[in-house]
């Protein structure tokens, strides 16, 4: 049987990954280079490179470049060819592009120059097909250590990604380059995109667009790299063709074997191989801008790359960007057409309004005709009544006139009719003019006005209609926008020779977005603030077109909420030089200054009411942006109703809420709030939302009439009206809105009188009415409505975020499905909490919108918490009766009861200290309930023990001083204590607090609290006393069960302190000289003294610690002590238990110290049966050990014995005897004595087995008995065994490998007719360790023998470097597992020392490296450790330093000489000497001379004697303990010279590498201080890549130090070898030292 470690994966494929471990395993034998043994060192050190390197390279070794390579290239580059090319010739591993390479390879092996190459195309065979690849990478040579080139090493990053990345990022590019304006048509667009498509042929080969046509046909549209063939790329599509699927389902399609289908039909690409045609294309469906699939894009795929996902994303991107260009032309197609048919309708619109505005002329000049005559007519007056509405004819005659006269200007415009009459005029007068003629609408409306108008330079040419009509047009739009402030005018030169008018205000201004529009036909800027919303939207673009007509431009510039400004600018050529004619303002400037001053009415201004007249108790709210029909209106209703008039919807929505009249009579559009928006704020008011509203619109038709009742209005009237139409419209909707008030105030009682709330819950989730019932419950009424979400009742989300998600998840499940019933927890006004149960229905929504919900409110407060007290004390009982630790029960029940009864519910326990301890805690929060589970124990109050001993529950307002008052953010401020009594025992308590709401408890609260509480105190008791039962019978159980008194000891210490939680105990018994302590664990003074209690033999009970007799009857036999932390109560259970636990334990002690007595016996004979000592070897270090088995007290059979056979042989016996006692000593002793003379008599294991088993016949009890003989030469190492039975004996290494010797089988001794024994042998290396044992170091009950001895080798083999006396007990301790046996066990150990080491030669420094490779070779056969080496190897070096440096000062160098020898124990003797003198130390050593002090420190002393014949020094170096022995390293292959490097870094960093001794430091010295001489910082000095340091190269650091300006910082390996020294020698700190890395 062989457990050696053995085969180990070899090292130089260790950390190579997946390679690695294919390499590990591969076949090299079969290769060029032969298997890794054989390989040289310059292979072996570049494959350690190639593997433990993350980036990707390969490598060729020797004449045919056999392939290495690591993971990142298998995983990058080589792929699927990985690992059939390991170790192939390179040119069979890339034969498809050698030819490529092979250049660059020459040129590297006939060279030795490197090659560079980025991103080289080359088609690489590694997934099945031919790929096209790019890579970048560089050949350098590798060399022998002669300077031959040995092979190539290739470092590689493929860019394959990379570049083809940027090629299909270009195509892309180009493709988004394409727009509507490059191919406005569909069919110009595919080509385009086709054609920059084409420029990439390396990735889409070929492709072809088809578009389906107005007949459903799918044409050819465009296509590229295919001949024209219909094979290939048919004019129009057949049904059969592949394609057409595509195009039928829209789903995207791979074609395949198109080479061989249409081979001969593809153009070549020019790229890579041309023989090759493309096998594969990707069909992709192209939809419209309606989502509809318009057409097929077919694009081919490259047959030199794979469709893999990159691929395939980029030909979807491909089209992607065909889809956009032909939905871009479709829409830019579309667009034009919408463009066409705007223009005609434009036309069609100026015709028809040109005609309109014709045939109105007539009319409105025989309505403003009379008007004035009658108004002029001073013979024939009119009563003031009639004088009023005529006014109002003539003022809106006027205006109308001015709207057609600009309707015509627009259609002359567009007729190319209207030119302008130029004519030479003092333009500043007549602007002047013209604006003060418009003044006084100005002023009427309360704005300042400043006109600037200076002489210009010369007479400007214009028509001076048209120049009034933007003078009066752009003053106009400035008073209707400015509500307060100033309008300015200005006309000024311009620097160019122009002349600019410019019009400012301070009014609302103009919204960005809204300037760009301002000056188009029709554009008005919605919801802007004006004094009116009359207007057409055609006053400022007929500034801006009569403006052009005079050649010049108009601009704007604006503010919002600061003003604007107007520019109307004319050219310079305006300017004629001519003298100026007169020119008047015409009468077009009164009718604008007529509109304008409408504007600024009085009843604008505050919504009085007017006169009210009779009225039948009903008020009409009247709110009209128009002066002249807010008065007619106001007039028409006053006779009969109480009339409030406004003037724009703002006002009409406060004076609603404020008066809340009977009836709403609004026009349509206003400024501010228009009539729909004022409808909508006054349906959405409870308060005003049934009020009946009357809508006026000068929109006429059926559609303007349905918008306006859609939008909730209850009447509709189209002006022009008649006042009786309007006057019973709106007389019924009075009558109707009253019956309808009735019926609510009936139905709202209905309501009301219900017991259960009601809600109702409108579709944005808020509660729109609530009947009384819902004010009585949740103390919130109509007084709020409406009532948003979050309701205000319902739990905050940061104080209560728990029961607020509940209540969110139930009202978000009511709003989607619309019905249901959910039991929520809510607040009250007053903050009470309470639970109620809501049921959702869904009810029809108001005049047909959404559905609204419906929901009743119950409180079912009470009823819960009488389910939930019932359920809790259910739960209470089943915990009670559950199995189980107490903990876990009583978390759980503080778990079932904190909903109930508090946020927060603890379980305190008394502890015998009078303390109470947190024992069990809940919390909704885990961090909450485990902050209150950490507080430390506390000790109640005077006035709580009271309260608590009372037996009642208590509420606990106000916390003592000290208590706390929050954990983990959670505040809680007293709660309701229930106090834990059993037969008046105070057991603890039981708390619950609220950490978040108020919480009340009422006399349900505190009735189900106290009824917990007894139930908890009564499980709390009987676990106790179950407990304490089970403790005592497992202690008495363990005590009778105790073999020793130690072990009895040690039972019943572990007893007390589990069951009482003792810190201190001792147990004393009687003794020769008097009662001695034989046990103690703890403090000894915290445990009371025993004298007493053995005298008295009575209890004494202290305050932190009792003593009891240990009693057998009416005797005592000894004391017990037990000592407590703190001060102990001892109440009468607790001295119960321990009276009987000491009483058990006075009979247990008795029979445990009999039992020793009987083992001490037994033992005593056993030794005098074995060796009394191990004979001394000067080869062979020996160490035994006999251990009974652990439960037995009489003798053993088993046995060992060591027996010189001569000066060079030595016998190692080990037997075991069938059964124990007397006889099976008596048997021992014969069979070992017996033994012992055959192996005298003759050196053969086999003959003295022999012979020994035809004596056992002989011998009574020997039958069945085992035995083993080793026989040792310690000259050669050659062993020879034989086995009677018996385990195989085990040999374990110097290196720590494992083997069982498992030859030369035997039977037991006794039998008759057993085949006769035979021999094994081997061979011992020497430090290799022999060990023999009996059988029950590797039996154990339930397993196999095998297990046991891969136990023993491990053991073995950890320990393998230890002394031998260190080695016996950590094989046993291991191999035992630290456990007594189960049988007697005998182990003897014998371990080949080395010969002694002599060694002499020249005393130059060169020869130092020499004697540490003989000498690492030595200790490696030694089994020394490697701290052991390293501290042999140091002394040593040291010592032979002195020797080369001082021993021949000033003559020809003589020789040194050295000597080893290992001792029994370990240890190494070492003697160094030389024929010439040392020089006596310095006083001061400076840089050098600390060797002694090295050599001191490692060996504890050392002799050195000097003498005319030279200098002889003798030092022993002890065996390191180590915790974790390794064997210490040796060499390999031939010793190599002693080397040492440095590099220098910036900083600067010295990094040393190799051995510093005297032989490599001198070569050192100058570069190092040199690099240090003139350092602009601290000098870091990197020693981690040091393997030796000797003195010299401790003095070489002390010069470092001194001559470094701003000091140094040394850096070592932690616990290496160069740490020890730098420790040794107390320079650690001087130097700076500090583990780590630079």
């Amino acid at each position: 049987m062989r457990t050696d470690r053995s085969p180990t994966p070899n090292p130089l494929f260790a950390g190579g990954g997946e390679v690695g471990r294919v390499m590990a395993s591969h076949d090299w034998a079969s290769t060029p280079v032969g298997p890794p043994e054989t390989w040289p060192a310059e292979l072996r050190s570049v494959v350690r490179i190639l593997l433990t390197s993350r980036f990707s390279m390969w490598m060729g070794w020797g004449p045919d470049l056999a392939f290495f390579y690591n993971d990142a290239y298998q995983r990058d580059t080589l792929r699927a060819k990985h690992p059939w090319a390991l170790g192939r010739p390179a040119s069979e591993v890339w034969a498809e592009v050698w030819d490529d390479v092979v250049p660059r390879v020459r040129q590297v092996l006939d060279t030795g120059e490197a090659t560079w190459d980025e991103g080289l195309l080359l088609t690489l065979e590694r997934a099945g097909y031919v790929e096209e690849s790019y890579h970048t990478f560089s050949y350098s040579p590798l060399e022998y250590a002669d300077g031959r080139i040995s092979g190539l090493l290739c470092v590689v990053s493929e860019d394959t990604e990379r570049v083809l990345s940027e090629r299909r990022l270009r195509v892309l590019s180009e493709l988004g380059d394409v727009s509507s304006a490059s191919a406005p048509s569909v069919a110009e667009a595919c080509r385009t995109v086709l054609a920059a498509l084409e420029r990439g042929r390396a990735d889409v080969p070929f492709a072809s667009v088809y578009l389906l046509d107005d007949a459903g046909a799918a044409v050819r549209t465009a296509y590229f790299g295919m001949v024209d063939d219909p094979r290939i790329v048919p004019p129009v599509l057949d049904p059969g063709s592949p394609l057409w699927s595509v195009l039928e389902t829209g789903v995207p399609r791979d074609l395949t074997g198109l080479a061989a289908d249409l081979g001969g039909l593809f153009l070549p690409t020019g790229h890579i191989d041309e023989s090759v045609a493309p096998d594969a294309a990707v069909c992709v469906p192209l939809t419209g801008a309606t989502g509809r699939t318009v057409g097929v894009f077919t694009a081919g795929v490259s047959p030199f790359r794979a469709l893999d996902v990159e691929y395939r994303r980029f030909l979807d991107l491909v089209a992607g960007q065909v889809t956009t260009a032909v939905t871009d032309a479709q829409a830019y197609q579309a667009q034009r057409r919408r463009a066409d048919e705007l223009a005609e309708l434009d036309r069609a619109k100026t015709e028809f309004f040109t005609g309109v505005s014709h045939e109105l002329r007539t009319p409105l000049t025989l309505i403003a005709g009379p008007a004035e005559d009658a108004l002029a007519d001073l013979d024939h007056p009119l009563p003031p009544p009639h004088l009023a509405r005529l006014e109002v004819i003539r003022r809106n005659s006027g205006r109308l006139r001015r709207l057609v006269d600009t309707l015509l200007d627009f259609a002359r415009l567009e007729g190319g009719r209207l030119a302008p009459q130029l004519t030479s005029v003092d333009l500043a007068g007549l602007t002047r003019g013209v604006a003060e003629s418009f003044a006084p609408a100005i002023t009427r409306a309360g704005l300042g006005f400043a006109v600037e108008c200076p002489a210009l330079p010369s007479a400007v040419a214009v028509d001076v209609d048209m120049w009034e009509k933007i003078v009066l047009n752009l003053l106009s739009n400035a008073v209707k926008y400015t509500l307060a402030g100033e309008v300015s005018l200005a006309l000024a030169p311009t620097d160019d020779g122009g002349v600019r008018l410019t019009v400012s205000d301070t009014g609302i201004g103009i919204p960005a977005q809204d300037v760009p529009l301002l000056f188009q036909r029709f554009h008005r800027v919605q919801g802007a603030a004006g004094r009116s919303r009359e207007g057409s939207g055609i006053g400022l673009a007929l500034v801006a077109e009569l403006t052009a007509l005079h050649g010049g431009t108009a601009g704007v510039e604006s503010v919002p909420d600061r003003g604007s400004t107007f520019t109307v600018t004319l050219p310079p050529a305006a300017l004629t030089g001519a003298p100026p004619t007169t020119a008047r303002v015409s009468v077009a400037a009164q009718r604008y200054r007529e509109e304008a001053l409408q504007w600024s009415t009085s009843d604008v201004d505050a919504p009085v009411p007017l006169d009210a007249g009779p009225t039948a108790g009903a008020t009409v709210l009247v709110a009209e942006d128009n002066s002249d029909l807010r008065r007619f209106l106001a007039g028409l209703l006053s006779p009969h109703y109480r009339v409030l008039v406004v003037g724009d919807g703002d006002s009409a929505l406060a004076t609603a809420l404020a008066e809340r009249p009977d009836l709403v009579l609004t026009d349509a559009m206003m400024p501010g709030l228009d009539g729909f928006a004022l409808l909508a704020a006054l349906r959405a008011d409870p308060a005003t939302a049934t009020t009946p509203v009357v809508m006026l619109s000068a929109r006429a038709g059926e559609e303007a009439a349905i918008e306006g009742l859609a939008a909730g209005a209850d009447d509709y009237l189209t002006k022009p009206f008649s006042s009786a139409d309007l006057l019973a419209r709106v007389r019924s909707n009075l009558q109707l809105a009253r019956v309808r008030n009735q019926e609510s105030a009936w139905r709202r009682a209905l309501i009301d009188a219900m017991r259960e709330g009601l809600c109702v819950v409108a579709p944005d989730g808020s509660v729109v009415d609530v009947n009384a019932a819902v004010h009585t419950i949740l103390g919130y009424g109509r007084e709020g409505l409406p009532y948003p979400p979050p309701y205000p009742w319902l739990p905050d989300p940061e104080t209560d975020p728990e029961a607020a998600a509940e209540a969110s998840a139930a009202l978000a499940t009511a709003i989607e499905h619309g019905t249901g019933t959910y039991v929520v927890q809510v607040r009250h006004r007053d903050g009470h909490w309470l639970w109620v149960e809501v049921s959702v229905a869904t009810a029809p929504g108001r005049d047909g919108g959404e559905p609204m919900l419906l929901s009743t409110v119950r409180d079912v407060t009470e009823r819960r918490r009488i389910a939930e007290r019932d359920r809790l004390l259910a739960d209470t009982g089943r915990l009670l009766g559950r199995p189980g630790a107490l903990r876990d029960r009583l978390a759980d029940l503080v778990a079932a009861a904190s909903p109930v009864l508090g946020d927060l519910a603890v379980v305190y326990l008394a502890r015998p200290d009078g303390t109470h301890a947190v024992v069990a805690v809940h919390h909704r929060d885990p961090a909450v309930a485990d902050a209150v589970r950490a507080l430390p124990p506390g000790r109640p109050t005077a006035e709580q023990d009271a309260l608590q001993r009372a037996g009642r529950a208590y509420e606990l307002h106000d916390l003592p001083p000290g208590t706390p008052t929050e954990a983990a953010g959670a505040r809680f401020g007293g709660g309701l204590v229930v106090p834990l009594l059993v037969a008046g025992r105070l057991l603890g308590e039981l708390v619950f607090a609220a950490t978040g709401r108020v919480r009340r408890h009422d006399e349900t609260d505190v009735a189900t609290a106290e009824e917990l509480g007894r139930r908890v105190a009564l499980m709390i008791e009987t676990d106790r006393l179950a407990t304490r039962e089970r403790q005592l019978h497992e202690v008495t159980a363990a005590l009778a069960a105790a073999g020793s008194v130690t072990e009895a000891a040690r039972v019943l210490e572990a007893g007390i302190v589990d069951a009482t939680g003792a810190v201190a105990v001792s147990v004393t018994l009687p003794a020769p000289g008097g009662p001695t302590m034989v046990h103690e664990v703890g403090d000894p003074h915290a445990v009371p003294a025993v004298d007493t209690v053995i005298r008295a033999g009575t209890p004494h009970w202290g305050a932190s610690g009792a003593a009891l007799p240990l009693t057998v009857g009416e005797r005592i036999v000894g004391a017990l002590a037990v000592g407590f932390a703190g001060p102990r109560a001892f109440d009468d259970d607790e001295r119960t238990f321990l009276q009987t636990l000491a009483s058990e334990a006075g009979l247990a002690f008795e029979r445990a110290a009999l039992a020793d007595t009987r083992r001490e016996l037994a033992d005593t004979l056993q030794r005098s049966l074995l060796p009394p000592a191990l004979p001394d070897h000067d080869r062979v270090t020996l160490a035994a050990r006999y251990l009974p088995a652990a439960s037995g007290s009489n003798t053993g059979g088993d046995w060992y014995d060591v027996l010189p056979l001569d000066d060079h042989h030595v016998a190692i016996v080990v037997g075991d005897v069938v059964g124990q006692g007397p006889t099976a000593a008596a048997v021992m002793g014969q069979l070992r004595s017996a033994l012992s003379a055959y192996l005298l008599q003759t050196h053969a294991p086999a003959e003295a087995l022999t012979w020994l088993d035809r004596w056992s016949v002989r011998v009574p009890g020997a039958r069945a008995s085992t035995a083993i003989c080793v026989v040792l030469d310690t000259r050669t190492g050659d062993v020879r065994w034989a086995r009677a039975g018996h385990p195989p004996p085990l040999v374990i290494g110097p290196d720590g490998g494992s083997q069982f010797l498992e030859d030369a089988h035997g039977a037991v001794l006794g039998v008759t007719g057993g085949p006769p024994f035979t021999e094994g042998s081997t061979t011992l290396a020497p430090g290799s360790t022999v060990i023999l044992y009996t059988d029950g170091l590797v039996e154990r009950r339930g397993e196999i023998v095998d297990d046991g001895f891969a136990r023993l080798a491990r053991a073995a083999a950890t320990h393998c470097t230890s002394p031998v006396e260190k080695l016996v007990p950590a094989v046993l301790d291991a191999a035992l597992d630290g456990a007594g046996p189960a049988d007697d066990v005998a182990l003897i150990v014998a371990r080949l020392r080395p010969p002694t080491l002599a060694g002499r030669g020249p005393a130059r420094p060169d020869q130092l490296a020499v004697v540490r490779r003989d000498v690492a070779a030595w200790t490696t056969a030694a089994a020394l450790s490697e701290d052991t080496g390293d501290d042999l190897q140091l002394a040593l070096g040291e010592a032979l330093a002195n020797a080369v440096e001082h021993a021949y000062r000033g003559r020809a160098p003589g020789e040194y000489r050295y000597r080893l020898d290992q001792r029994a124990d370990g240890a190494v003797q070492v003697e160094v000497s030389d024929e010439g003198s040392w020089r006596p130390p310095p006083e001061d050593p400076g840089y050098r001379g600390r060797g002694l002090l090295v050599i001191d420190r490692l060996t504890g002393g050392a002799v050195v004697e000097r003498s005319a014949q030279g200098t002889r020094m003798t030092f022993t170096v002890h065996p390191v303990d180590d915790p974790d022995p390794s064997p210490a390293g040796g060499p390999s292959g031939t010793a190599s010279p002693a080397w040492a490097g440095l590099r220098v870094h910036d900083g600067p960093c010295l990094e040393l590498a190799g051995e510093l001794d005297v032989a490599t430091v001198p070569g050192l010295r100058d570069r190092v201080l040199e690099a240090v001489a003139d350092a602009g910082d601290t000098v870091v000095v990197d020693l981690t890549a040091v393997a030796h340091l000797a003195s010299a190269g401790i003095g070489l650091l002390l010069e470092i130090a001194a001559q470094a300006p701003h000091g140094m910082r040394v850096v070592v390996t932690p616990d290496g070898p160069v740490a020890r020294v730098l420790a040794l020698t107390d320079l650690e700190e001087s130097l700076g030292v500090t583990p780590g890395s630079p």
